[in-house]
């Protein structure tokens, strides 16, 4: 909103605020509506499924479970076969009994098929329905029908990914708590089989050097390959026990606490322990590797941080050091000598732009003093063109300025041409701002010639062109151009 008031105040345009918050007030009601109707749908139609799913996905990744229901496009079917009119729209499997995982707790659903008598049915996501799960995905092959008994086997790469970066978000959590302080609690999380993503309370941003001190702290314990233990108790055990709940979320009576404890002689104890339904590696080493690959801010008092694990943190990591291998062939230096050398540089660089700047600086006071002597005046009004040779918009200014300064009160129209295309400035001083003349008004007529606009305000306004070829007949416009303004400000 405060870039939209910025052009239309340029524009000498006005806002309708209010007209704008009720539409948006009343879009949102709209979507509101339609998510909940879409809700209220989806809980219809799964009450009407008689039984439940039980989830057997902790100690198998195949089994066999009884198809209790099919439903596509958000009608129930008894049948679904290959090649039949809405075979192509999504189909939803409920069954009695899977190994599948439904999305959950930040994890995502697991994938792989399932094969019945009739047919075979590819999955690609399993979700969670009250006490059904849905396997959603399509038919593959042949054909399916509720009460076919189908052997359900999960995808295993998947799910092996799924369990790394699983316990890695644990380990992550320990880990955080150790090296920045116990007020860090997991606000959020991500676990997809290619990466996670965790979000946690943390006041300001962990340095580098912290940060580093956590990614070590996990891969330390991965390296312990510490196994990695469930146990089932009511809620307020497992709080008393020491277990972490994660804030916001909705726990029954009893709990399922995951534990990465060390046996004895109890090197680290119990480095983790948190209350958790979600699928997990066997022992740490499962993990492999655990690479931070960014932690940012994404609101206040949190933050989040993206990371991979297994062999996804090695790809990684040797893209990097590819990386750094190339910029040390470039700079023709070791590549433990490459923050001196690229430093070095910046140094030479920034000492090269001073000198450049205090060259365009003179070069803009000369053409100033060239400029200024062929000052015109326009219907009673100072005016001053010049086509000038600078490398950028700021050594336009610059040069803008230094003339400005001589005039004491006129209207300046300065034009270069910097990596081939056209760049304009136009300054007006005050005391004819106060009669009306507007600098972004000027330069957006002056830039249209050389097939450009822009804008600004009413003391300096920027454009830029499209031919360079018509810088010249764009300065020789200006004169009418202002004529016109000002006759129009007489008006």
């Amino acid at each position: 909103m405060e870039l939209t008031r910025e052009v239309a105040r340029a524009a000498g345009l006005g806002l309708d605020e209010s007209g704008f918050e009720s539409a948006m007030a009343q879009q949102r009601s709209r979507g509101q509506a339609a998510s909940e109707f879409q809700t209220d749908a989806a809980e219809h139609l799964f009450a009407g499924i008689d039984g439940r799913t039980d989830f057997l996905g902790y100690d198998a990744v195949a089994a066999v479970g009884r198809v209790l229901a099919l439903i596509v496009d958000g009608e129930r079917r008894q049948r679904v076969e290959v090649g039949e009119p809405g075979e192509e729209a999504p189909l939803e499997v409920v069954l009695d009994r899977t190994p599948f995982y439904a999305e959950g707790g930040g994890q995502q659903g697991d994938s792989g098929r399932l094969v019945g008598p009739g047919g075979e049915v590819a999955v690609g996501d399993t979700q969670p329905r009250g006490d059904l799960q849905t396997h959603l995905g399509t038919l593959a092959a042949g054909s399916i029908a509720v009460g076919d008994p189908v052997q359900a086997t999960v995808d295993l790469e998947r799910r092996h990914g799924l369990m790394r970066n699983h316990t890695a978000t644990h380990l992550l959590h320990a880990a955080l708590r150790a090296v920045l302080g116990d007020h860090v609690r997991q606000a959020g999380s991500l676990v997809a089989p290619d990466r996670l993503r965790f979000d946690y309370t943390q006041p300001g941003a962990p340095a580098a050097a912290e940060l580093a001190d956590v990614q070590d702290l996990v891969n330390a314990r991965i390296r312990d390959d510490i196994a990695v233990g469930t146990n089932e108790m009511p809620y307020a055990q497992a709080l008393e026990s020491g277990a972490i709940a994660i804030f916001g979320e909705k726990y029954a009576s009893d709990v399922r606490v995951v534990e990465i404890c060390d046996p004895a002689p109890h090197v680290h104890d119990c480095f983790s322990k948190e209350l958790c339904g979600g699928v997990h590696a066997p022992a740490t080493g499962f993990v492999g590797a655990f690479q931070i690959v960014s932690d940012a801010s994404i609101g206040a008092g949190l933050r989040r941080i993206e990371a991979l694990t297994g062999a996804a943190a090695g790809a990684w990591q040797r893209r990097r050091l590819e990386s750094l291998q190339h910029t040390a062939q470039l700079l023709k230096t070791p590549p433990e000598e490459v923050p001196a050398r690229v430093q070095a540089l910046q140094d030479e660089l920034a000492d090269a732009r001073r000198r450049l700047a205090e060259i365009e600086r003179q070069a803009g006071a000369a053409s100033a003093g060239e400029l200024a002597a062929g000052t015109v005046e326009v219907a009673g009004v100072p005016l001053t063109t010049g086509h000038i040779e600078v490398e950028s918009s700021d050594a336009l200014r610059r040069a803008g300025d230094e003339l400005r300064r001589r005039m004491g009160s006129g209207v300046i129209v300065l034009a270069t041409v910097a990596g081939g295309k056209p760049q304009f400035l136009s300054m007006i001083t005050p005391d004819l701002v106060e009669r009306g003349l507007h600098a972004g008004a000027l330069i957006k007529q002056v830039a249209r010639v050389a097939g450009g606009g822009g804008g600004g305000r009413p003391e300096m306004a920027q454009a830029g062109g499209k031919d360079a070829g018509r810088v010249d007949d764009a300065l020789a416009a200006v004169p009418a151009i202002l004529e016109r303004l000002i006759d129009e400000q007489g008006r």
